[in-house]
């Protein structure tokens, strides 16, 4: 069988129709060649739609895999390091009790570090906040009032048409 691609057959398509307006006759017929070509083509882009469309499915089964990895992923790797805390914070319980010691090749001992605790934010003078202002267009009222009849300046409506399979 030819390898044709969609795009190859979308361009036949093209052709097809320039070739049916220029061999038409005034009462619109198209001749059994013309007619023929165009059943071959309409066939041949139904194949490659159905390729097309095995492709995509077979790509998102594999997204959806990979979404289900990743979740997998996360809870062993969350698993792992409350293993890894709870040890730690037994290995310190015993170092507090029992003191810095050898144990193999490494060295075990407590040292000395500073944590800022905020109780309660709303008491702190302004000279010790950062100001963060973030402004953002509610899209959905936005889009409700052009909707509506509303003109407003720097923003229209995009009507797309996007691929449905089923």
């Amino acid at each position: 069988m030819n390898k044709i691609s969609l795009f190859e057959i979308s361009k036949e398509q093209l052709e097809l129709i320039n070739m049916i307006e220029e061999s038409t006759d005034l009462d619109g017929e198209v001749d059994e060649i013309t007619e023929a070509a165009l059943q071959i083509n309409k066939e041949q882009y139904i194949e490659k739609a159905v390729d097309y469309i095995a492709v995509i499915e077979h790509q998102e089964a594999k997204i959806e895999r990979a979404k289900l990895a990743e979740k997998q992923i996360k809870a062993y790797k969350d698993r792992a390091q409350r293993v890894v805390d709870n040890l730690k914070r037994n290995l310190q319980s015993a170092v507090v009790i029992f003191g810095p010691t050898e144990a193999g090749f490494h060295k075990l001992s407590l040292r000395k570090s500073e944590e800022l605790i905020i109780e309660n934010s709303e008491k702190i003078p302004g000279e010790y906040l950062d100001k963060k202002v973030v402004i953002t267009p509610d899209k959905m009222k936005i889009k409700k009032a052009i909707k509506a009849g509303e003109e407003i300046e720097g923003v229209y409506i995009n009507v797309k048409q996007n691929l449905q399979i089923k």
